[in-house]
């Protein structure tokens, strides 16, 4: 049999990744060449084994005990059969582990069986009876896992259960007792400051078992020899007790554990802390985190070794929130579980989309057939809905509708029908005449610039904000369509003075919609006072009016670059969504990771940022707290 080492995962409150943190753990052990089982003992908390099922992070690297007929098998099974073999793990145990080497050979706790019926009922594990018996089987588990173990290294992982009570309270008297070669307890806390304050109350309490065992265990050696009764013994020991205890405090935390090597330790050689789900706005720079020290000299001891601040002020043992976590744990187990059928379903509406994004660059009339995909877009959203991804729709749908920004246009358009002329008569302009001036003049800036390969963008936009103000209607808004006409001569001449040949057309919009907002309107057009407005006639404009223009141009200039971008990108926006839904969903995540949405938005919203698939991998790749997490552990747990 070979000597292993237990990591007992806790924390004072749920919540706060515990069970993530146990996960990473036992995949960081087994990197460092450890032999890991992973025990389940949070009967009540998010399964483990729904990771083992629905997530492809984990499910790949876990292997579930089976029985004979590849049941899964769990704690609260084996429980039930501990009593029925007097109180001894069976040899079927050994089978039901499926010893893999690189593996986390994992025993899940359910309460409740496939068909939803209650196995045991909880409760019964939270009295001290019923603790010490499921402690017994624990402690044979351990044992059984490390004979049958072919690596020189074998690791048990407990996920314990939150609090301090039944179950949780038994496993650590248990652990203490083990001294700290073998035990080590890794403490899980959110940056709430009453959840810190647990922690360390919780360290404190490992603290003072772990000295109460040692100190039993140093009297005993000290008084084996010793002929006296036992009353003295335990005045003797009592008194080494307190004297010891005051010692052990003047020592900042450090303890001399009887053992051949006569190593001392710390608090910190078998205490860990992991401050978890850290909101990024905590970790600005120079912000920093101070720990409340209750002026307790030993709580600050306790803090300096438990929290280990870096060189930005930072304790060094902190991750930051990803929200993906929560998609792929919390969810998969509250949630119904997505069916083969829906995720078919989903997978054909997919491909479906696609389809007709597909046929988008062969479409002259772009600005019309981006309607038709807006409404197979909302077909996809309805079918994430429908396939229990409801939190992704409600993301795509509250953030990345592409008709918001052609509403905007329309909106610009229909406000333009407040400025009149009062020197212009309405029979002096025909609609169209100026209709086919102002065709005339974008078909012209497409030939002389080289945009031939924008051609349709740009005249099927222009089609759609003329329909917008009413050039089909006979009795349509004449100053409505007037107006547009002088923003899009506006457009135009400065496009035409601004925009170089050998420029990216694209890049020149992006730059545009930041820029072009800043700009008033075009002062050699109007320092006349004069726009042409058809191929031979000119309107002079109203001097109070130039305040108003201006302020419509500041809004509808940008707005026009931006659904140009859009039409432009709107194939590759929509193809890059579906990509991004598709490598979530097979990570196994119900919601898109907090870095992952931002790329999409900085790319297909806000138009800030080119794509980039090297960036998109790494983004998509896997959630950004199990890499954190695990370099983590390795650096603060493991190798320390």
């Amino acid at each position: 049999m070979i000597d292993y080492k237990i990591y007992s995962v806790e924390s004072r409150k749920g919540g706060v990744g515990k069970t993530t943190v146990a996960l990473n753990l036992a995949k960081t052990l087994i990197s460092k060449g450890y032999d890991v089982l992973l025990i389940d003992c949070d009967i009540t908390g998010t399964p483990i084994s729904e990771a083992a099922k629905h997530s492809p992070f984990w499910k790949d690297c876990i292997t579930v005990a089976t029985d004979n007929e590849g049941v899964s098998q769990n704690l609260i099974g084996y429980y039930e059969k501990y009593f029925l073999n007097g109180h001894r793990v069976s040899e079927e145990f050994v089978k039901s582990l499926s010893y893999k080497r690189e593996m986390i050979h994992l025993i899940g706790s359910e309460i409740y069986d496939d068909e939803g019926n209650l196995i045991i009922d909880p409760r019964n594990l939270m009295d001290d009876m019923h603790s010490y018996w499921f402690l017994d089987m624990i402690k044979d588990i351990s044992k059984k896992f490390s004979e049958i173990a072919e690596c020189d290294q074998v690791a048990v992982v407990l996920d314990n259960s939150p609090g301090y009570v039944g179950i949780g309270r038994s496993l650590r008297e248990w652990l203490t007792s083990l001294g700290p070669d073998k035990a080590h307890f890794v403490l899980v806390s959110s940056l709430d400051e009453q959840d810190i304050d647990s922690t360390i109350s919780s360290a404190t309490e490992i603290q003072m078992m772990m000295m109460d065992k040692f100190l039993l265990a140093k009297y005993s050696l000290q008084t084996e020899s010793k002929d006296v009764s036992a009353s003295t013994k335990v005045n003797e020991m009592l008194n080494a007790k307190k004297y010891l205890s005051n010692f052990f405090y003047e020592l900042a935390g450090g303890m001399e554990y009887p053992s051949d090597t006569k190593k001392e330790y710390k608090v910190s050689d078998y205490i860990k802390v992991v401050i978890n789900k850290v909101p990024d706005d905590y970790l600005e720079e120079g912000k920093g985190y101070h720990f409340d020290d209750k002026k307790n000299e030993d709580r600050k001891v306790l803090i300096q070794q438990l929290f280990p601040i870096g060189t930005d002020s930072f304790p060094t043992n902190i991750v930051k929130y990803d929200n993906v976590i929560s998609g792929q744990f919390i969810e998969s187990s509250l949630e119904r579980p997505v069916t083969e059928d829906q995720e078919s379903d989903l997978g054909d509406e997919f491909k479906r989309f696609e389809s007709r994004l597909a046929t988008y660059e062969s479409k002259e009339d772009k600005y019309g057939y981006v309607t038709y995909l807006y409404n197979a877009f909302h077909s996809v959203l309805d079918k994430l809905d429908d396939s229990g991804y409801k939190r992704m729709k409600n993301l795509l749908e509250k953030d990345f509708l592409p008709e918001v920004s052609v509403m905007d246009m329309a909106d610009n358009v229909r406000q333009l029908g407040n400025m009149a002329y009062s020197k212009m008569e309405k029979s002096t302009f025909s609609k169209e005449g100026m209709i086919e001036s102002i065709k005339q003049q974008m078909r012209q800036f497409i030939h002389d610039f080289g945009l031939t390969q924008y051609s349709s963008v740009l005249l099927s936009q222009l089609d759609g904000i003329l329909k917008k103000a009413g050039a089909e209607r006979k009795n349509g808004n004449i100053f409505q369509l007037f107006n547009l006409i002088v923003m899009m001569r506006l457009v135009i001449n400065r496009h035409r003075k601004l925009y170089k040949m050998d420029d990216e057309y694209r890049l020149f919009l992006k730059n545009e919609i930041t820029n072009g907002s800043k700009s008033a309107y075009d002062w050699n057009i109007l320092e006349s006072k004069a726009i042409q407005v058809d191929q031979e006639k000119l309107i002079q404009l109203d001097s109070e009016l130039t305040d108003m223009m201006n302020a419509y141009y500041r809004y509808f200039y940008p707005t026009y670059c931006y659904n140009i971008l859009k039409l432009i990108d709107c194939a590759s926006d929509f193809q890059l969504i579906v990509n991004a839904c598709r490598d979530t969903i097979g990570y196994g995540a119900r919601i898109m990771s907090d870095e992952l949405e931002d790329y999409l938005r900085d790319v297909v919203v806000k138009k800030s940022e080119e794509y980039n698939e090297k960036t998109y991998k790494e983004k998509v790749s896997e959630p950004f707290e199990m890499k954190a997490i695990q370099e983590l552990l390795v650096r603060h747990v493991i190798d320390d």
